[in-house]
C-alpha cells in the first residue's frame, strides 16, 4: 500500500515538473518541434494512465485490507461468509458438538 501511494506521488511529480520517468520508453523519428510535442503529448498521457491505474489498485488493497463494507454500506460477499462461519463455530461449541481448548 505505501509502495502505491508512494508510486503515485512520484508520477504526480513527474506530471508537474514535465520529467519522464525511465520506465517510459518511446521512439520517434524526426527531431522537429512537432515531434517533441508529440513525445510530450505521449508521455503526459502515459503517466495519466499509470496514475489511473495505481489509484484503481489502491482501491483494490483497501478493499480487501477493510471488507465490512462496500461503496453503498452493504456488507461485501467476504464478510458476510466469514461472519456466518463464526455464528456456525459459536452454535457448535454451544451445542456441545465441539469443547474449546482450557
Amino acid at each position: 500500500m505505501v509502495k502505491t501511494n508512494v508510486t503515485i506521488w512520484f508520477n504526480k511529480i513527474c506530471r508537474i515538473k514535465g520529467l519522464k520517468p525511465n520506465y517510459i520508453k518511446l521512439t520517434i523519428n524526426g527531431k522537429t518541434q512537432r515531434d517533441k510535442k508529440t513525445i510530450t503529448n505521449a508521455v503526459r498521457f502515459r503517466i495519466n494512465q499509470e496514475i489511473k491505474f495505481l489509484y484503481y489498485k489502491k482501491q483494490q488493497l483497501n478493499q480487501q485490507l477493510y471488507p465490512s463494507t462496500s461503496g453503498g454500506g452493504q456488507p461485501t460477499l467476504w464478510y458476510v461468509a466469514a461472519c456466518t462461519e463464526q455464528v456456525r463455530q459459536t452454535d457448535k461449541w454451544y451445542n456441545g458438538e465441539t469443547v474449546p481448548n482450557t
